[in-house]
């Protein structure tokens, strides 16, 4: 059964006045969702931000269960562009990258070698040194997990943590 004339102005009518309910509704909500101009930054960071304190940046520690390829290339290319601009402006930069060199699969991809874990570890991670300075990365320290310097480090950086109480056992 086709409606009359009047009943599809109706209709029509209806349809315009529901949609444009729903974009006032819409509208409406998205003015109350609207922020203002972006909020100070806090005294941490506004003070790391500051242009006489260091600007640090780092990349990933790559896992060295294989050699670098494309995925660990591209964000240290990207850092180091960072690096550089800030270099640029005047800012002292920290720039670090290096290797992680602690997990099973890095042990069964040094046996798969015939290698002990150390040795795999320490020609991989002159792959990537060797990679980095090819790409004419610019970084300041190359960190390697298994270094003697960075365990210190993580085991005084853990005890503080423990000292404060911010790290709870449960096991006892």
């Amino acid at each position: 059964m086709a409606l009359g004339r009047a009943a599809c102005l109706r209709a029509l009518r209806f349809k315009r006045v529901a949609a444009a309910r729903r974009n006032a509704a819409w509208a409406a909500s998205a003015a109350r969702s609207r922020r203002g101009p972006a909020p100070a930054a806090c005294l941490h960071h506004a003070a790391s931000d500051a242009p006489g304190s260091p600007y640090t940046i780092t990349t990933p520690l790559y896992y060295v269960n294989a050699v670098p390829h494309m995925g660990s290339a591209y964000p240290t290319i990207a850092a180091d562009v960072l690096a550089r601009f800030h270099r640029m402006r005047g800012r002292e930069v920290r720039f670090l990258t290096g290797t992680d060199e602690h997990g099973e699969k890095i042990a069964l991809a040094a046996a798969a070698r015939g290698l002990s874990p150390q040795e795999h570890c320490d020609s991989i991670a002159r792959e990537y040194e060797a990679l980095w300075a090819k790409l004419d990365i610019s970084y300041d320290s190359f960190v390697r997990t298994t270094a003697p310097h960075h365990e210190a480090l993580v085991g005084e950086v853990l005890q503080r943590v423990w000292d404060k109480t911010w790290l709870l056992c449960r096991c006892l």
